[in-house]
Parts: C-alpha cells; sequence; structure tokens
C-alpha cells in the first residue's frame, strides 16, 4: 500500500511556536528567508493583525512541514523621506501611510522535498 501524503491544515497559534523553529525550507537563499519570516515573523504579524498563516502537518503529528502566509503593512512616507535624504522632490502629496501588500510567503520542509 502507498503511504499517504494528505496534510491537515491548521492556522497558526501560539501553540505552534515550539514547532516553528525546527522549520526549514532549505539552505538555499530563498529557503532560509522563508524560514526566517516562520521562525521570526509570522507569530509577531499574526498577533498585530497583519497576516495570517496556515500551517500543514502530517496526520496525528504537529510537526511543521509547509506553510504558507500572507500580510499586508504600510510604509511610513515621513521614514522613506529619512532614508533617502538625497530625494527633493516634494512629498506633501502622500498620506503618512502608504499601504502595501508584502508577498506572500510559501514553503515545504527541506525533508519533504520531492514527496506527493
Amino acid at each position: 500500500m502507498e503511504e499517504s501524503y494528505r496534510l491537515e491544515r491548521r492556522f497558526l497559534t501560539e501553540d505552534d511556536s515550539v514547532w516553528l523553529g525546527l522549520f526549514s525550507a532549505g539552505v538555499e537563499y530563498w529557503g532560509q528567508d522563508v524560514s526566517e519570516f516562520l521562525r521570526v515573523d509570522a507569530i509577531p504579524q499574526w498577533r498585530s493583525g497583519y497576516s495570517t498563516t496556515s500551517i500543514y502537518s502530517m496526520p496525528g503529528h504537529p510537526g511543521v512541514v509547509g506553510f504558507i502566509s500572507a500580510s499586508v503593512g504600510h510604509w511610513s512616507a515621513s521614514k522613506i523621506q529619512k532614508s533617502f535624504p538625497e530625494w527633493t522632490g516634494p512629498m506633501v502629496d502622500l498620506p503618512d501611510k502608504i499601504p502595501v501588500m508584502l508577498l506572500p510567503n510559501l514553503a515545504v520542509a527541506m525533508q519533504m522535498h520531492g514527496n506527493g
């Protein structure tokens, strides 16, 4: 009988924090980037109401084998202006908070690459 790779999905909660530190999407730069997002940023952004993250695990085991996350945020026009002091154009027409959509994060644990 073929092994099933059907995953269970749940929304991120504080209870997942222990499992997030064990997640690795790989050693490539992009794998490290999305792994760091899950380990460091996912829970604080969720607490702030800026993101939603779905965690995927094997049935009966809470370890993270994948996730998908979408976030929203904003840039502060006054902070942007301080970051680019050579910019001499007017910023008076911009609101202080400029809405941005952060790129969604999606990753599969390195040990699960190539399965199903």
